[in-house]
C-alpha cells in the first residue's frame, strides 16, 4: 500500500462519488446550455430591455 503524507489534526477526507458527480452534471448540462443562448441572444438584441417592452 502506498505511503501518504501525514495529515493535519482534523482533517477528513472525502470520498468523491464520480458517477453521481457525472449524473449530476449530466442534468446541468442542458440547462447551461439553454442560458448561455439566452444570454447571447441578449448580447445580440434579440431581446428587448424590459423598458422597451413595457412602453409600445
Amino acid at each position: 500500500m502506498p505511503r501518504t503524507a501525514p495529515r493535519p489534526t482534523g482533517v477528513v477526507l472525502h470520498t468523491i462519488d464520480l458517477t453521481e458527480h457525472t449524473r449530476l452534471l449530466g442534468e446541468v448540462v442542458p440547462a447551461l446550455k439553454e442560458l448561455s443562448a439566452e444570454a447571447a441572444r441578449i448580447r445580440e438584441g434579440e431581446i428587448a430591455k424590459p423598458s422597451e417592452r413595457s412602453h409600445p
